[in-house]
């Protein structure tokens, strides 16, 4: 009501029989931290009223005291109370005592009525109302027909509601579930001749008789209450329910039966409780109940909770609400407005007024809009969202659908699934509304390597045996001989196989490994000769296959060896059997690799060569950010400093490096000021001027130092020289070099400008 007032209620329905209810409850508060103090408060009585259950004419118990039909009457208590906003408290309420004809619940009247648990607190911020409940009559069903109860509510918060069927629970706090008689319990207070369901969306208790039987019965149901998909309450209601003899009065059930025209494009589809409209136009819905008693009087009424709609007599629309008819009554849902997309609950109670017991089934109807905004289809996977590496899963939606594409292209409700990925689904149904699937996420169960060791294949000589054995910590082992043990003892010529049952459930194989018997050996040596390695590295020498004993020539008695030395390598295996047999030679060479380098500066630019035998490939690093794959090369410093350069080189095996410094001393720009002879650019032309007679040569270079094209060689006179620039010289900063006998000369040239 405000921050730290609440105003609580408790609703008591009480047999007019006994004594009546109290003239007041009291609820206590329990603190859920010890800084606050606990406290009680006393709920007075604000109404006391009988239920309308009866036929017209007849008199219940407690209009009648010698009545033979039983009555209910409902007593509710008041009180608003003030708490501490820094403290938070849990409710509790008990009294004695249960109806003695109470038969689910043992010593039923020493049990106390219990509520407890329910938490106030101011702390959260969060103003939050208790839902109300749509049914105050009482539960009498007859025990011959199956009925269909709502006993769910409306919140006036708006929050989504769920609904549980729980234990009932008896003092002292924190209270305790009662004890349930053989046969009985909170899934099924009517025992073991009734099937009962709470639908926990909706709120509808179905009872199915088979074969049923009379009986008075208690059962609790726990509300939870959701807000943007966040628990932010709950609260509990006990009920009990009579259910008499076979009743001669048939019961009918409102159900929707879709009306149109549907303008705007809209197009419906439902069941019996749901009913979705995908579109935008005003729609009416009718729902009809027809009674096979043909005379009886129904009463057909509705909660009015919807706001945008209206509910009359389909052929008189100034009857409103509560619709009447004999042997069958319509009412019409008719939409005034269009709301905003969502999922809207209201409630239908439908009455046989035929007597005794007036008949009253209340169900709750939903209205799911779809403007544009798809529903939520679900997908089960089975047996999980694992799968076993070649086993496929099944990933099933929900049926009623006529049209299904997956994300991975496939079509159907259900499809097999065996690549690791995210699968959606979209369906459309007959009225081409449509649904989406949230992502569900398939991966592949991780499977640890399954293998038979030794590994083969396994030469035998006659008379010897081998025990053969598979991974350790799995089921269902099953080898081709028949065993079904870890391991396995062969002393023939076979090819085995295995498989295992891993913790996942997947079937994992190993082999086939081939085992022969042999009266001489045949080993090999694995790698093959030659067999090279790299100086300072070693290598290891394994036999292929498996035998009782193993002498190498370096004296090693073991199946591999590690060896660092060149020469020649030979292995002689035998068995207590006799049997014998020396491997071919392995020769082993020991690569030498040795990177060597030369470089020769030249004032402005400096030549690399790489003079390592034998190399495949070369890179070099001039530590300045430049690279090169060249054997040799001329390259050009930017700018004078000390320089890293990293020479790699490597052979069909092996790789080595050499490291060094250079000290470049002059840069590109110094250069040209002590030069003698002249070099420059213009027009798209190359001019030198020499004033030596002598050889020369003219080349043209990018600014990495690499060499693009030889411009001149040979003589010249002193004089001036022209050069065109090369065809197809892209635009761009380029280094001219003019070499002679004496020196070497540099200008920067821009082409394309």
């Amino acid at each position: 009501m405000a921050p730290g007032v609440y105003k609580i209620s408790v609703v008591l329905f009480v047999n007019c029989v006994g004594s009546g209810p109290p003239s007041a409850v009291t609820v206590d508060f329990h603190p859920v931290s010890g800084t606050c103090s606990p406290f009680f408060v006393g709920l007075n009585s604000v109404a006391y009223e009988e239920l309308p259950f009866l036929a017209p004419g007849l008199s219940s118990t407690c209009i009648s005291p010698g009545s033979v039909y039983s009555g209910y009457k409902k007593s509710v208590f008041e009180v608003t109370v003030n708490i501490d906003t820094n403290c938070a408290y849990f409710l509790s309420m008990e009294m004695c005592c249960r109806s003695a004809s109470t038969q689910n619940i043992q010593n039923p009247n020493s049990t106390t009525l219990y509520v407890g648990g329910i938490l106030l607190d101011p702390r959260n911020g969060i103003c939050n109302s208790s839902p109300h409940f749509n049914d105050n009559t009482a539960l009498i069903i007859c025990d011959n027909q199956a009925t269909v109860r709502n006993m769910g509510g409306y919140d006036p918060d708006e929050d989504s509601l769920a609904y549980e069927l729980v234990p009932a629970m008896k003092g002292p706090w924190p209270g305790a579930n009662v004890s349930y008689y053989p046969g009985y319990s909170f899934l099924n207070p009517m025992g073991p001749d009734w099937n009962v369901f709470l639908d926990p969306q909706t709120g509808d208790l179905f009872f199915n008789p088979s074969p049923g039987g009379p009986g008075y019965n208690e059962f609790r149901i726990m509300v939870y209450e959701y807000r943007n998909g966040i628990l932010i309450g709950s609260s509990c209601r006990d009920f009990a329910v009579y259910a008499e003899g076979a009743c001669a009065n048939n019961q009918a059930m409102p159900v929707p039966v879709m009306v149109g025209p549907f303008p705007g494009g809209t197009s419906l589809r439902g069941n019996d409780t749901l009913v979705i409209a995908c579109g935008s136009g005003l729609f009416c819905i009718d729902f009809q109940s027809i009674d096979s008693d043909i005379s009886d009087s129904l009463i057909l009424a509705w909660d009015a909770h919807l706001t945008f709609a209206t509910f009359s007599h389909p052929s008189n629309a100034a009857i409103t609400d509560t619709i009447s008819g004999v042997s069958q009554v319509t009412g019409r849902l008719c939409l005034t407005s269009i709301p905003e997309p969502g999922t809207y609950t209201f409630n239908l109670w439908f009455t046989d007024k035929k007597g005794p017991y007036l008949t009253q089934n209340a169900r709750t109807f939903v209205l799911d809009f779809q403007n544009f905004s798809p529903r939520v289809i679900q997908v089960f996977a089975s047996p999980s969202t694992n799968f076993c590496p070649g086993v496929p899963i099944i990933l099933s939606a929900d049926t009623g659908f006529v049209n299904y594409m997956w994300s991975n292209g496939a079509n159907g409700n259900s499809i097999p699934a065996s690549s690791p990925g995210n699968y959606r689904v979209i369906a459309r149904d007959s009225q081409n509304c449509y649904a989406i699937s949230q992502p569900v996420p398939v991966a592949a169960f991780t499977v640890l390597p399954f293998e038979i060791s030794p590994q083969g294949p396994i030469e035998l000589c006659t008379g010897d045996s081998i025990l053969l054995s598979a991974n350790s910590g799995l089921t269902n082992y099953s080898w081709s001989t028949g065993s079904s043990s870890t391991s396995v003892t062969v002393d023939t010529t076979e090819i085995l196989s295995v498989s295992a049952t891993d913790a996942n459930g997947c079937i994992v194989s190993a082999g086939p490994l081939s085992v022969t018997l042999v009266s001489s050996y045949q080993p090999a040596i694995n790698p093959t000769s030659p067999y090279t390695i790299c100086e300072g590295e070693s290598g290891i020498l394994s036999v292929t296959g498996f035998y009782p004993h193993y002498l190498w020539n370096t004296g090693d008695t073991t199946r591999s060896v590690s060896v660092s030395t060149a020469g020649n390598y030979t292995v002689t295996v035998s068995s207590s059997m006799g049997c014998v047999g020396i491997s071919d030679s392995l020769n082993l060479i020991i690569d030498t690799l040795d990177a060597q380098m030369v470089f020769t500066n030249r004032s402005v630019y400096t030549d690399f060569v790489c003079t390592t035998p034998g190399v495949v490939t070369v890179f070099w690093d001039f530590g300045d950010g430049s690279t090169s794959d060249a054997q040799s090369i001329s390259y050009v410093y930017a700018n004078p400093g000390v320089y890293p350069i990293i020479l790699i080189v490597s052979d069909s095996f092996c790789s080595d490096t050499i490291y060094q410094n250079i000290n470049i001393l002059i840069s590109l720009d110094d250069s040209v000021k002590i030069r003698r002879d002249q070099v420059w650019s213009a027009d798209e032309k190359i001019f030198f001027s020499n004033q030596v007679a002598g050889d020369y040569r003219v080349q043209l270079f990018d600014l990495n130092g690499k060499r693009l094209n030889t411009v001149f060689s040979g003589y010249l006179t002193p004089q001036k020289h022209i050069f065109p620039v090369p065809a197809g010289l892209p635009a761009g900063l380029f280094i001219i070099r003019v070499e002679s006998e004496s020196e070497v000369i540099s200008s920067k040239f821009l082409s394309g400008y």
